[in-house]
């Protein structure tokens, strides 16, 4: 099941998030560091165009000094969506931001489970409005839009894609995976 909801955080979590992840059009990133990745789903996607992300939880451990973000407003709202929607995954395995640069097309990465081979849940908050979007293997589309969440109950039997932005300099969002 796909989960689409708009207007998900209050204005004051919205703020809050953004004034550590970045400003309105994220070229303010202060004393938050975002690495660099080669590639975003498989190494068959193009590798001159990877993107930036920022790790919360890796493997279900802390990575970041900065996962409040995570435990005080992103985790707990999901939480409270009942359990129609988290069927009792709750576990917390992998966490990020991502950050998909500007590309003169718009560019789709490779399809793929987050959490491969696993039963899982996963949420994907978008940070910013863009023409970017999700994609699912059946063809249908998620357009990215500021605070809007997207879950995917059961996930592992969902392949989706990332794509790139056309419109803005930068396509971020919020990647929970949860088993």
């Amino acid at each position: 099941m796909i989960t689409v909801i708009d207007d998900w955080l209050s204005g004051e979590e919205v703020s809050g998030i953004l004034k550590v992840v970045g400003d309105e059009v994220f070229s303010n990133w202060g004393e938050f560091p975002l690495y660099f990745q080669p590639f975003v789903a498989t190494p068959a996607d193009n590798q001159f165009n990877g993107f930036f992300t920022h790790l919360f939880y890796d493997a279900g451990n802390p990575a970041s000094d900065h996962r409040w973000i995570i435990d005080d407003i992103v985790y707990p709202k999901y939480l409270n969506m009942g359990d129609d929607i988290i069927k009792r995954k709750t576990k917390l395995n992998d966490v990020k931001v991502n950050v998909f640069t500007r590309t003169n097309e718009l560019e789709t990465f490779g399809f793929h489970s987050d959490l491969f081979g696993a039963e899982h849940n996963s949420l994907v908050y978008f940070l910013n409005d863009c023409d970017g979007y999700l994609l699912f293997d059946d063809g249908s589309k998620i357009r990215q839009k500021s605070n809007r969440v997207v879950i995917i109950t059961d996930g592992h039997n969902y392949k989706h894609a990332s794509t790139s932005t056309t419109d803005t300099k930068v396509r971020a969002n919020i990647n929970m995976v949860l088993s």
